[in-house]
């Protein structure tokens, strides 16, 4: 490619001279390479003292013909490495952290990293340039605040980035401002996928018709990832409360009677629970799941998590006849009546609803 359709202006070819890099042999090509383009007399200088300052390195520089052309031609500007990219399982409260490293030329990496929210959107997010070297600290100590992260396709990431621009593009904050710089990139070198990449994977007729078990999706939320997959106590509280008077009513004084009540209740407060939209939350994340488990080789749970996606695209997601609502509500029953009892107040799960805290690295 020309040198010219990467720095098309003189004024640009003055700015990447001033902030060239001295050393490698490599800079040597781009800088008679640039003073070979632009016959300018500024250029012309800085590109000249800058040969001098890379020679006085000890960087060999070809003498040159009378014309002022060097005595070679340049080598083509390199090409960059390929970007990579990462991205965490959801937590309970639909958080999970995303980083992207994109590579530049001739020298430097862009860093985009943070937590979102499928329902908050940003929670946080920062965006910048850096040096290979303070590039590869800050993703090490990312990843070691991270507990799990999961290399991906940068379309992935762009994906989940996108989706929490949507929620929250008019709050005007930071993390806003920051992935609206690296936005342009994505957009153009890594758009966002039309659907979850589960499907590229597990196609959709090979679990379409299969309905996972109790003991399938046990199994599912033992996992670590499923840690904190508690349905929220202010949502599950009334039901457990409701429960709780069943069990002390003096009316129903048959163990029959008080179960026929307790399921009526959690059949009634389901669709309280799980609306339409967090029906469509959850379906999302078990798809996510599915394709990040799938990605480490657990692909037994992988397939349970998808199955379970889908089965909440069907018409009636009742708790009798959805055995992945059905364990939520009860697993969430047992945490929140177990936290009531022994701490006199509505407890949750251990990790906060910001992914685990601050990860944006100075």
């Amino acid at each position: 490619m020309e040198i010219k359709e990467r720095i098309p202006s003189p004024r640009l070819a003055l700015a990447f001279l001033a902030d060239l890099p001295l050393e490698g042999t490599e800079m040597v090509d781009l800088v008679l390479a640039l003073k070979q383009a632009f016959s300018e007399k500024d250029v012309q200088k800085a590109a000249r003292r800058t040969l001098f300052r890379l020679k006085q390195r000890g960087i060999p520089v070809p003498d040159e013909d009378t014309d002022g052309l060097p005595r070679f031609t340049p080598k083509p500007l390199a090409e960059a490495s390929s970007p990579s990219a990462f991205i965490g399982p959801l937590d309970g409260f639909g958080s999970r952290a995303a980083f992207i490293m994109i590579p530049q030329v001739p020298a430097g990496v862009d860093l985009g990293m943070g937590v979102v929210s499928d329902e908050k959107g940003f929670i946080e997010f920062a965006y910048g340039r850096f040096s290979k070297k303070r590039a590869r600290e800050m993703k090490e100590l990312f990843f070691e605040q991270v507990v799990y992260l999961v290399e991906t396709s940068p379309s992935h990431v762009a994906t989940v980035l996108e989706a929490s621009y949507v929620k929250n593009k008019s709050a005007g904050d930071r993390a806003n401002g920051d992935y609206l710089r690296l936005r342009p990139w994505l957009l153009e070198k890594a758009p966002p996928l039309g659907k979850s990449p589960v499907y590229e994977v597990i196609p959709t007729e090979t679990v379409d018709e299969e309905v996972p078990t109790e003991s399938q999706v046990e199994r599912l939320l033992a996992h670590d990832w499923m840690e904190t997959w508690i349905i929220d106590p202010q949502e599950i509280g009334p039901l457990a409360e409701e429960i709780i008077k069943v069990e002390e009513s003096p009316i129903l004084v048959s163990k029959e009677q008080r179960a026929n009540r307790v399921q009526d209740l959690k059949e009634d407060h389901l669709k309280r629970i799980f609306p339409e939209e967090k029906q469509r939350l959850l379906k999302g994340r078990l798809e996510e799941m599915a394709y990040l488990l799938n990605k480490v080789g657990e692909e037994p749970l992988a397939r349970i998590a998808l199955s379970a996606a889908l089965t909440l695209e069907k018409e009636e997601s009742s708790f009798r006849a959805n055995p992945f609502l059905r364990r939520m509500v009860e697993r969430s029953l047992a945490y929140y009546l177990k936290s009531t009892g022994e701490e006199g107040g509505q407890g949750g799960p251990s990790t906060a609803s910001d992914g685990g805290g601050s990860l944006i690295l100075a």
